[in-house]
């Protein structure tokens, strides 16, 4: 599987889970991008987004355009930041209840 990891700046999360993540393709962005335009290309082969910072918007017109993924697997609690009726549309919601 191929996962993003955003603006893991600090490299901490790769650092925590390296070992769970070796089986995988992971690629890290250390610099926030430009603008969704960037943002989208940056993350557009990724099956799997691991959002380190809730600064990162994952709206509609982003999720629309990324086609391979799965899964965002936030880090914290706080979800305000993703669109979840668009991601209702575009791949199976995992939810907390």
């Amino acid at each position: 599987m191929r996962i993003a990891i955003p603006d893991d700046y600090q490299n901490v999360l790769y650092s925590l889970c390296h070992a769970t993540l070796a089986s995988h393709e992971v690629v890290r962005y250390r610099e926030p991008a430009a603008d969704v335009s960037d943002f989208m290309h940056k993350l557009h082969v990724a099956g799997t987004i691991v959002p380190v910072r809730k600064h990162n918007r994952f709206q509609r017109e982003l999720i629309e355009r990324l086609p391979h993924l799965c899964v965002i697997s936030q880090t914290g609690r706080s979800t305000r930041h993703i669109d979840g009726d668009a991601c209702e549309i575009s791949m199976r919601v995992l939810r907390k209840r």
